[in-house]
């Protein structure tokens, strides 16, 4: 009976030093967050990386792209949490500002970064996801 609390423990305590995967991490509230929804990617794709990972390749839209260069000037050397469709999937170090629009996003599985990829990509109406609306005739 004693060896069974003691494996017990022994797991519990092995399970506690496992990471989380990112959609599953509890919330950082203490760090600085960028927010990638839909309506914000011009493009967005994604790929196997290794037997498991997957990689999102977001194309900004310029008002986001803006943006983002402004977050990351402001939190140089912080660590940042990207938020995708809800789901926080980054906690990067921000080394340098990013004023590019494409962005590479490393999630732990790839089904998880092919739903972002769906989620984020532009509809099939035409309109181009931030761009301004055409003004009402009237």
């Amino acid at each position: 009976m004693r060896f069974r609390a003691v494996l017990a423990l022994g797991l519990l305590a092995a399970l506690a030093l496992v990471p989380a995967r990112a959609d599953e991490a509890p919330a950082a509230p203490d760090l600085p967050v960028f927010r990638i929804d839909p309506g914000d990617a011009l493009r967005a794709s994604s790929r196997g990386y290794g037997p498991d990972r997957g990689i999102l390749h977001v194309e900004l839209v310029p008002v986001k792209q803006a943006e983002f260069a402004v977050f990351t000037q402001g939190h140089l050397g912080e660590r940042v949490e990207i938020v995708v469709c809800g789901q926080a999937v980054s906690r990067p170090t921000v080394r340098t500002k990013v004023d590019r629009p494409d962005l590479e996003i490393l999630y732990p599985a790839r089904r998880d970064a092919d739903a972002a990829a769906k989620a984020l990509a532009p509809g099939k109406s035409g309109a181009v996801p931030g761009a301004p609306l055409p003004a009402s005739s009237g």
